[in-house]
Formats: C-alpha cells, structure tokens, sequence
C-alpha cells in the first residue's frame, strides 16, 4: 500500500488577549496570553505542495509551490490574499520562483533560478522583472537574492559584486555595496522601514559576524562568543534578531540572540536559531513574530 503527503502553506493567526489588546488580563508577570486559528492556504491549479514564506501587514502572504510532492523542481511563486491564491508568474529563461518577501504595498522580492544560476527579482502591478535588468551597464553587479523589501520600496540582499558576494541595497535608483566589516564577503538579510539593514559580513581576521548598516555606515553586533554571528531581522525600534556560535568545516553549534540598543541577549533552546519575521514591534513578543500587530491586536505567523 502506497500513500501520498502533501505540504501545506498555513498561516497562524494569532490572537493577544492582554488586556493593552482588549482581551483579558494574564496573571501579574506573564506574558499575554495567546490563541490560534491555521489556515490551509491551498495550492495552485496543477501544483502539489506548498509553502509560505513571507506576509505583510494586511495579511498577504508568499511563498511557493511545487509541481511533484516532494517539493522540487519546477517550483511556482505565489500571493494569497483574501482566501485566493495567485500565481506570480515568472522571468523568461528561470522556470522557478522563490518569493520571500512581501511589503505593504504588495510588492514582493525573491530570486528566480535555473540549473545554472539565480537571479534576484521584484515582482509589483503584476509583472516580475529580473533585477539584473535594472543595473546600468558595466556596474560589475550580479544581483542573486533579493531577501527583503521595506515600503518606501527599498530593497536588500546580496550579489556579486565584481565577482565577490556583497550585501546591496537599492533604493529604485542606484545599487549600493553595503561594504564589509574589513573582509571580503557581505550578506544583507532584511531591512525596516527606517532604512537599517542587518545581515553577516566579513571581518579583517576571516570571521563573520552580524553587523547593522545605518546611513552608508556599517556596525558589528556584538561581541558574541564563537567565530560567527549572523542577524537575520530588525523591526521598527530596531530591535535585532539573529544567532551566533562557532562555525568551522565540519558545521557549528548556533545560539539565537536578541540585540536591542547594544544590549544582548542570548534567547534559550540551542540550536535554535533566531530566524527573519521572529521580531514583533510589542517587546513582550519579541520572540513570537514580526509582523506587525494588526487592527484589534492580531498578528499573522507564516510558517
């Protein structure tokens, strides 16, 4: 006998019943106290499994779904909104889609790839268009990922840069190499609508670690213990989200941090590791998500 699984996109709503939310109060000490619905998303005509990845402020989420149940290739991007979902379309020559971000506006980044190589896109107004195209000529770019976009349309993530991996922004009219941290080599990971981006980078001595970029300067979080650091979110008060531990040829343990004002803290469970949409503006959910709460003191979890 023979069965078949499929991988759903859910997504979690969760419900705040502190009474600064108009629920109930908790006892003296405790945090709110949380309730859930989950929402089977569904999948797109002619496609067998998929997953979310991202949602923005209004409750739209992105993600992607696959043609076989095993979620490999050919793989198709997608938007949910209000119990529909739609196909993202593609970029010519690049049969899959990887959308991970979403702002508030509805435009949507990600990257799109081949059996060869990948391609940062921005997907607005119905149309996804390959970042690459958008670069003057001969600027020594290749753009890969695309890993967050703010609402002032703001976008952040990493390409090569005269053939070495460099963290960028652009902000609709010039890319910007976000630097390093004295070494070669620089991600970006996400930015707020503020303009700080956070992400890994390089440093002098052949570590890496998690840095703040903030007004064309670039600053290492820390210190941490171990070799590497990466920060993977940031929020509206600039509170930063990430893990570090140590990281060597045969892999490394990882701890999740909290960074708030150069204050560290280093959040339980190891290997766990802090991931992006884990930052809510609400410090007392610090660790629950990033969105943002929505009207009526209800946030969305993509998972």
């Amino acid at each position: 006998m023979t069965s078949a699984t499929r991988t759903i996109a859910v997504a979690v709503l969760v419900g705040l019943t502190a009474p600064e939310f108009g629920g109930q109060a908790s006892p003296a000490g405790q945090p709110p106290t949380l309730t859930y619905n989950i929402i089977d998303l569904g999948t797109l005509s002619g496609t067998a499994s998929c997953r979310a990845s991202a949602i923005n402020d209004f409750g739209k989420v992105v993600g992607w779904c696959s043609l076989s149940s095993s979620g490999v290739d050919p793989l198709r991007g997608f938007m949910w909104e209000d119990g529909v979902m739609t196909s993202l379309g593609g970029v010519p020559g690049y049969p899959n889609a990887w959308p991970v971000a979403i702002n508030n506006l509805r435009q949507i980044v990600g990257f799109v790839s081949n059996v060869q190589s990948h391609h940062a896109f921005l997907w607005m107004s119905g149309i996804m268009s390959d970042l690459n195209d958008l670069l003057p000529e001969n600027s020594g770019w290749e753009l890969v990922y695309a890993t967050d976009i703010n609402d002032a349309g703001q976008i952040v993530g990493w390409g090569y840069h005269n053939a070495i991996p460099r963290a960028y922004l652009f902000d609709g009219i010039e890319f910007v190499d976000l630097g390093t941290l004295g070494g070669n080599i620089s991600v970006a990971w996400a930015i707020n609508e503020s303009g700080k981006v956070v992400g890994a980078a390089d440093t002098e001595d052949g570590e890496r670690h998690a840095f703040l970029w903030e007004n064309g300067v670039m600053t290492r979080l820390g210190p941490f213990d171990g070799n590497y650091s990466v920060a993977m979110d940031i929020n509206e008060r600039g509170v930063v989200v990430g893990s570090f531990g140590t990281q060597g040829e045969k892999g490394g343990s990882r701890f999740p941090f909290r960074w708030e004002s150069g204050v560290i803290t280093r959040m339980a469970l190891p290997c766990l590791v802090a991931h992006r949409r884990v930052v809510m503006d609400s410090a007392r959910l610090s660790a629950v998500s990033s969105a943002d709460r929505a009207s009526g003191g209800n946030g969305v979890v993509v998972v």
